[in-house]
């Protein structure tokens, strides 16, 4: 439940206050409250208490939801990603956003221009991802590319991918979502309605499981490359790799600045991805409650 007692949260060095306007929950949050506390990573928000040159209170921004240390030797190394230290927003080590109010580092803060509304800015960091996977691999007009997963990460990274190569597909295992391709002109397909031919350059596994890393592995070629873009997959037999000679890429986060430019310039559609709205109320109800096949994502007006 929502608990009013508790005191706002009180910004450390170099950290800004802002307040959530917009919350995007994902189906893989749901169930998660008990687990993490306060939950929610992904937002857009007004800062109410700033640091540095860049920022002023009033300001609309995102937020990056991993926190480095800047102190170990990865931080040193510009690999602050991957942080030996770091923290996540929405994690048992750091409150998320949906609260009235959360203190972030002033780095992971990036403003949103006016052009950008709340409801296309909330999905920059899941854009951030999927721009990075194309960054990781080299897409051209002859590479065969599948995406595993019609989730919104994989939504997204076949639309933004079938921008550089027509012969991107996606495939998932839920037919209403094939309108969203359709509409994009993407190609898309049951993943059960497929062969198995290890023909395909590139795989990107967005369903975060075993099964989806077992159907990469038998759809990408010898010496081919799959990226997986998602959670833990569990145990999973890669002698497929050894045998195939196949590139295995693992793609965690991405260039948020980067995301934040393609929505302003309207390159990509994010709207079609939001399923349903509710307030900050009713919260608690919406991530107690089983998920809902049809749906991709919840926003949450704060």
């Amino acid at each position: 439940m929502l608990d009013d007692r508790v005191d706002p949260p009180e910004p450390g060095p170099g950290e800004v206050l802002v307040r959530p306007t917009r919350v995007a929950i994902g189906r893989d949050e749901l169930g998660s409250q008990a687990a993490v506390g306060v939950p929610g990573r992904r937002f857009v928000g007004v800062i109410q208490r700033a640091v540095g040159d860049e920022l002023r209170v009033g300001q609309r921004v995102v937020v990056k939801p991993h926190i480095r240390c800047g102190r170990c030797d990865l931080c040193r190394g510009g690999l602050g990603d991957h942080c030996r230290e770091g923290v996540t927003i929405g994690s048992a080590e750091r409150q998320g956003c949906l609260a009235e109010l959360i203190a972030v580092p002033a780095e992971n803060v990036v403003p949103v221009p006016d052009a950008l509304d709340d409801d296309q800015a909330v999905f920059a960091w899941t854009l951030a991802g999927a721009l990075h996977v194309a960054q990781l691999l080299r897409v051209d007009a002859k590479t065969y590319v599948t995406v595993l997963g019609d989730n919104a990460t994989g939504l997204l990274c076949a639309q933004w991918l079938a921008r550089l190569n027509a012969s991107v597909r996606l495939l998932g295992s839920h037919p209403a979502r094939f309108g969203l391709c359709e509409k994009w002109g993407v190609k898309h397909r049951n993943a059960d309605d497929v062969g198995r031919r290890a023909d395909q350059d590139a795989v990107i596994d967005c369903t975060g499981s075993a099964e989806g890393i077992a159907l990469a592995m038998q759809l990408v070629r010898p010496r081919g490359t799959i990226v997986l873009r998602g959670g833990g997959p569990g145990r999973v037999d890669l002698a497929p790799i050894i045998q195939g000679e196949i590139t295995l890429v693992g793609s965690r986060a991405g260039n948020l600045r980067d995301a934040v430019r393609a929505l302003a310039e309207r390159r990509v559609d994010v709207l079609n991805l939001i399923s349903r709205r509710v307030r900050l109320l009713d919260v608690p109800d919406v991530l107690s409650s089983p998920p809902i096949e049809e749906q991709l994502q919840t926003l949450v007006e704060v």
